[in-house]
C-alpha cells in the first residue's frame, strides 16, 4: 500500500521533522490536533510557527521511498484550532 510521508516544518528554526508515515492528510492533520491538545507540547504553545507538509511517499509492499520537491504544504498548525470542535455541554 502507497503511504504518504508528512512533516512538520519549524519556521523559527527553518528545520523539518522526522517524517511520519500516514494513509492520508486528514490521519496526519488528525494525528497533528491531538498533539497540540498535550500542554507541555511545543506545538500547542506555539502552533503559529509551525506548518504540516507532504514530503513523500513510501510503498510498503516494494519499500520504494519517493522525497517530493518541493514539499506540498498542507496546512499552517494555527488553522486547526479553527477546526476544534466544543465538546457537547460545554
Amino acid at each position: 500500500m502507497l503511504r504518504e510521508l508528512y512533516s512538520i516544518y519549524d519556521r523559527k528554526t527553518r528545520v523539518y521533522s522526522a517524517p511520519m508515515v500516514m494513509v492520508n492528510a486528514e490521519q496526519a492533520k488528525r494525528a497533528v490536533q491531538s498533539e497540540m491538545r498535550h500542554a507541555e507540547s511545543m506545538l500547542g504553545q506555539y502552533p503559529e510557527d509551525y506548518d504540516l507538509y507532504m514530503v513523500g511517499t513510501f510503498d510498503d509492499a516494494t519499500a520504494e521511498l519517493l522525497a517530493m520537491a518541493p514539499a506540498d504544504l498542507v496546512c499552517r498548525l494555527d488553522s486547526l484550532l479553527e477546526g476544534e470542535r466544543t465538546p457537547p455541554g460545554s
